[in-house]
C-alpha cells in the first residue's frame, strides 16, 4: 500500500510514470502538464481531456467479480482462436459454469 500510495502522489513519481507511458490515478496527476497539453502522435490533440474525463466516470466502489482471474485467463486463451464473438461466447460459456461452481446464481446466462 506505501508503494502504490507513493506511485500515485509523489510528484516525482507521477512525473516518470507519464512519462513511461502509465496514466496517472492521482487526481493530482492527472492536471500534469504533460497530459493537458496536445499530444503530437495525435496531431496535437488534447488526449489527456479525454482520458481525464473517462477516469472521472469510474466507480470509486469499482470490484472485481468472484471469477475475474478466471474469466482473463480464458479469454487470453480464447482470444486468435476464431472470432471475437467465438471467444466472447466461449468465455461466457466458461464464466457462467464457474460462478456456479461456487454457489452463486446466474440471470440470463
Amino acid at each position: 500500500m506505501q508503494f502504490a500510495d507513493f506511485l500515485s502522489s509523489d510528484p516525482q513519481a507521477v512525473k516518470t510514470g507519464i512519462e513511461t507511458g502509465l496514466y496517472p490515478a492521482s487526481k493530482a496527476g492527472q492536471d500534469d502538464p504533460s497530459l493537458t497539453g496536445g499530444d503530437p502522435f495525435f496531431g496535437g490533440q488534447k488526449v489527456g481531456e479525454v482520458y481525464k474525463a473517462s477516469a472521472a466516470q469510474v466507480p470509486s466502489t469499482w470490484t472485481n467479480g468472484p471469477t475475474f482471474q478466471q474469466v482473463e485467463s480464458d479469454f487470453t486463451g480464447a482470444i486468435g482462436q476464431g472470432t471475437l464473438q467465438d471467444a466472447v461466447t466461449k468465455v461466457q460459456a466458461s464464466t457462467v459454469a464457474a460462478i456456479k461452481k461456487l454457489g452463486l446464481s446466474v440471470t440470463n446466462g
